[in-house]
C-alpha cells in the first residue's frame, strides 16, 4: 500500500545562500478551474509577497503564506517560506507564469523562468462519476529488456479524502536498477464542486516474453464524515479496482 506526494517543480535561479521554487502539481486544468501554486523561498526572506505575473488565460489572486522547517540530510535544516497563490483557468490555451523578478531582504534579484499551465475546453453537461480509479501502461507490446511506466490515477469528488493504493504483483517484471516510485497528490477547484486527485508512476523492466496480464490496482477512498462525539474524526472508506491490463 503506498501514499505519495509529487511536486512538478519550476527550477528557479539560484543565489549564493539562497534558492527560489515555483511549484504547481498539476499543469492541466478545465477552463473554470483554480489550483493552488506556491513561490517558495528557501533560505532567504522577501520583505512583501511578490506579486505573481501571469498571461490573461489565468487569473492569479494572493491567499497567504506559511512557513516550514526542512532538513536535508539531517546535517543543516533549511527555513522555507512559501507564499500562495489561487491560480483560476479563465481561458482555453496554454498559459504562462512568469518571467518575473524576486528581491529578497538582503537585495539579492532572483528571475524566475516561466511556468506554463494548459487549460482545456469544458464540455457541459459531461460530469464525471464522484469517484474513479484507472491504471496501465502506456503500451499493449514491450521488449524484453525495456522499462515501462505503470501509471494510476484515483480521483474523488471531494476536497479531503485520503487515496490509499495496492498495486498489482508484476510477475514477468522488475524494479530496474534507475528509477522507483513516484507521484502526487493535489485538490482542483471546479465550478461542479472540488476534487482530489492521487496519481502515480511505477517504472519496471520486463523480464521475460510472452502475455504479462496483471489484476486491477485496488484505491481505497477514505471519505471524512465529520467528527464523532469523542472529536475523532469519522470516515468512510470506498473502493474501487481499476481493469486488468496485459502486456
Amino acid at each position: 500500500m503506498v501514499t505519495m506526494l509529487f511536486a512538478v517543480v519550476a527550477q528557479l535561479q539560484v543565489a549564493t545562500a539562497a534558492r527560489v521554487e515555483l511549484v504547481s502539481k498539476t499543469d492541466r486544468l478545465v477552463k473554470g478551474q483554480a489550483i493552488t501554486v506556491q513561490l517558495q523561498v528557501h533560505d532567504g526572506e522577501v520583505r512583501r509577497p511578490p506579486a505573481l505575473v501571469a498571461e490573461r488565460g489565468l487569473s492569479a489572486n494572493y491567499v497567504g503564506s506559511r512557513q516550514t522547517i526542512q532538513s536535508q540530510n539531517f546535517q543543516r535544516f533549511v527555513q522555507i517560506q512559501s507564499y500562495e497563490y489561487r491560480i483560476t483557468a479563465m481561458e482555453v490555451g496554454v498559459w504562462s507564469i512568469g518571467p518575473m523578478e524576486v528581491t529578497l531582504a538582503d537585495g539579492t534579484i532572483l528571475g524566475v523562468p516561466v511556468l506554463k499551465l494548459t487549460v482545456s475546453e469544458r464540455v457541459e453537461g459531461v460530469d464525471g462519476p464522484e469517484m474513479s480509479a484507472v491504471a496501465g501502461f502506456g503500451s499493449k507490446e514491450a521488449w524484453v529488456g525495456e522499462t515501462v511506466v505503470y501509471t494510476f490515477r484515483g480521483q474523488a469528488r471531494s476536497a479531503v479524502p485520503d487515496i490509499t493504493w495496492t498495486l498489482p504483483d508484476f510477475e514477468g517484471m522488475r524494479e530496474p536498477t534507475n528509477g522507483a516510485l513516484d507521484g502526487r497528490e493535489y485538490v482542483v477547484d471546479d465550478p461542479d464542486g472540488a476534487f482530489s486527485v492521487s496519481e502515480g508512476w511505477k517504472p519496471l523492466l520486463v523480464t521475460r516474453s510472452g502475455d504479462l496480464q496483471f489484476g486491477g490496482a485496488l484505491a481505497q477512498f477514505g471519505i471524512r464524515e465529520g467528527r464523532n462525539s469523542w472529536g475523532f474524526v469519522q470516515r468512510r472508506v470506498e473502493r474501487r479496482v481499476t481493469n486488468p491490463v496485459t502486456v
